[in-house]
């Protein structure tokens, strides 16, 4: 089964503004996210964003709508592989996103910053791992 993750919104500031700041996110980046695609012309991306061990490619197209004003749609199918996963998903893609707004917010988007975004995701899939390491663990002292 796969869902469609689809936004459409607009934001008060200048498409060129908007484009900056995506690229600084992804400039300060070193890993969590990657530019897949980019075209100047139409005002489109394609990124993976990666959250813990979950890799998540959106589609992102600005739009002008006036000097001031940048319409934002993304889109992202995703085949959804248990309850949780799109909550998950969408926490991936909130986090990019929070990054972009601090950006046009007037806050400049560090390593740092973006670092401290993903630390999250990654400490939940470290807690998995650990919970599924101590279950085998009992398994193992019980048939013992």
């Amino acid at each position: 089964m796969s869902t469609s993750i689809n936004r459409d919104f607009t934001v008060t500031h200048p498409i060129e503004e908007v484009k900056k700041n995506i690229d600084a996110v992804i400039t300060n980046s070193k890993s969590t996210y990657q530019l897949s695609n980019k075209n100047d012309v139409f005002n489109t991306y394609t990124i993976n964003l990666i959250g813990g061990i979950e890799l998540v490619a959106i589609n992102l197209q600005l739009k002008k709508i006036s000097d001031t004003e940048t319409q934002v749609i993304l889109n992202s199918a995703e085949k959804i592989r248990n309850s949780g996963h799109e909550i998950h998903v969408n926490k991936i893609i909130d986090g990019f996103l929070n990054l972009v707004a601090k950006g046009l917010n007037g806050e400049t988007i560090t390593a740092e910053m973006v670092a401290s975004g993903k630390a999250g995701c990654m400490v939940g899939a470290l807690m998995i791992v650990g919970m599924g390491a101590l279950s085998i663990a009992g398994i193992i002292y019980i048939f013992n």
